[in-house]
């Protein structure tokens, strides 16, 4: 029983540090392109006069722009991309039993957490990325414009549709558990 407790706490605790902390730190990184006086603690972090304070209260910063990461995710990929993928009407009444809950849990484990970060991190990059193609801009040459352009657009691609991809997967076998069907097309 502690086995599989502390198994659940692992993979909880794995989930949301890659759906929430992550994203918010990958915002902050970007940020600090920006306005490298603002967030100190990225700078002195190889430091030996760093104190535990500012780092908490980074951490506890990059968290909150995590979930607030989360809610525009939210809006873009499950409101918009995704809006046609949605779980069956009384989908959450009918996991009661202790066998679909598990199973869905580890849905939301296996899939949901990482649709969580890959569209997270895909918002979160915007100010990197635009740190980036001004940096190029102003250096005047076209093969780094469009380089970085097109590595922009490769990542931001790859991030999007790695987001869809699990999120379809995640309310696809959601309802798979649901409806009790094992048959798994993807």
């Amino acid at each position: 029983m502690a086995d599989a407790e502390l198994t659940d706490l692992t993979s909880t605790s794995f989930g949301y540090l890659i759906a929430f902390l992550l994203p918010g730190l990958v915002f902050f990184y970007g940020l600090g392109l920006w306005y490298p006086t603002l967030f100190p603690v990225l700078r002195a972090s190889g430091s030996a006069d760093v104190a535990i304070g500012p780092s908490v209260i980074f951490l506890l910063g990059c968290l909150t722009a995590g979930v607030l990461l989360a809610a525009i995710r939210w809006f873009v990929y499950e409101r918009v991309i995704c809006r046609s993928k949605k779980f069956d009407g009384d989908h959450f009444l009918r996991l009661s039993t202790p066998d679909k809950l598990s199973s869905f849990k580890a849905v939301v484990d296996e899939h949901y957490r990482y649709h969580q970060f890959y569209g997270s991190v895909s918002i979160a990059l915007i100010p990197a990325f635009v740190s980036l193609i001004v940096s190029a801009v102003r250096s005047g040459s076209w093969v780094r414009i469009w380089t970085t352009a097109l590595a922009i657009l490769l990542a931001e691609g790859f991030l999007g549709f790695t987001a869809r991809d699990c999120y379809c997967k995640y309310v696809d076998r959601g309802n798979k558990i649901v409806r009790g069907t094992s048959e798994d097309k993807s």
